[in-house]
Order: structure tokens, then C-alpha cells, then sequence
């Protein structure tokens, strides 16, 4: 397991393109507060030849106003990944959290604000 603690730093996309170069093994990465991280860095970690697609398992983006919905359709393509903070990211609705666990399963953990809280509803 590798960790990467980079709350608050000003990081850019670009940064993260190297950060995933160099650490393949790389398994939690705290990001949060990193107001420059925008989807081109969700990208980074969910494109082929990404080492990130197999070894990332916790992701903290919480506070990165920056992302979008984009973003967790692009982390959805991370096999192992269990964990995400999203909270603090306004660009992100319910919608899409609801769009991220049914492509992904419900054994992936999403930390989320309270407005963003989805509820089952029995149909018949």
C-alpha cells in the first residue's frame, strides 16, 4: 500500500499526471482541498495506461470545487477503488452519485453532504 497526503497543496492536473507516472503502486491519495484539480486530473488516474486503474483503493477529493459529474464517471473505471470523499464538491449532484453507484455496486463507500443523500424507493 502506498499513500500520497496531499491536502490543500496547489497541485495541478499536470502535477497528478506525473504523481501516477512515477508511483504505480500508488493506493490512497488524499487530495482534498486542492482547488486546482479539475476532471483532467480524474482522467489521469482512470485512463489507460493508468497504473492508478488497478492499484487505487481511497480517494479523497472532498473540497476540490474544481470536478464534475464527469469525474466519477471517469473514477468508475478504477477497479479496486472502495473510497471516495466527495463532500464539498458542488459540481456533483445526486443524480450523478445515483449514476456512479449503480454502474459501480453498492460495496463502494462515497462520503457525501446530506443534500446529496439518495433513498431507496420501493415501485410497485
Amino acid at each position: 500500500m502506498t499513500t500520497l497526503k496531499l491536502a490543500g497543496c496547489d497541485i495541478t492536473d499536470i502535477s497528478l499526471r506525473y504523481i501516477v507516472q512515477n508511483i504505480p503502486q500508488l493506493s490512497h491519495l488524499d487530495m482534498s482541498q486542492c482547488t486546482r484539480i479539475t476532471d483532467a486530473a480524474t482522467a489521469q488516474l482512470s485512463t489507460p495506461p493508468a497504473p492508478t486503474i488497478k492499484s487505487l483503493v481511497y480517494l479523497d477529493v472532498s473540497g476540490c470545487n474544481g470536478l464534475t459529474e464527469t469525474s466519477l464517471d471517469l473514477l468508475a473505471r478504477c477497479e479496486h477503488l472502495k473510497h471516495i470523499d466527495l463532500r464539498y464538491v458542488p459540481l456533483v449532484s445526486a443524480q450523478a452519485v445515483a449514476n456512479y453507484v449503480s454502474k459501480t455496486g453498492s460495496e463502494r463507500v462515497l462520503k457525501i453532504l446530506e443534500n446529496k443523500l439518495i433513498t431507496t424507493k420501493n415501485y410497485k
